[in-house]
């Protein structure tokens, strides 16, 4: 999904006002963590994943994935 500056910058926007819904840590993306990102999903239209000790790679490669 490729998004416009513009739509890159509403959702910034939107983000920096929300605190994390979901936090990936270590174990990185379990099946529990799925099941949570899914289950926020459908209550809220956008949520925040926080992305802890990850390697940049790693963190491009799991939000590819989520998304």
């Amino acid at each position: 999904m490729h998004l416009s500056n513009a739509d890159k910058k509403r959702f910034r926007t939107i983000g920096h006002k929300l605190n994390p819904v979901v936090i990936i840590a270590q174990k990185g993306l379990t099946e529990n963590i799925r099941k949570e990102i899914e289950r926020a999903l459908t209550k809220q239209e956008v949520i925040k994943i926080k992305l802890i000790t990850c390697s940049r790679e790693d963190k491009k490669a799991m939000t590819e994935f989520i998304c």
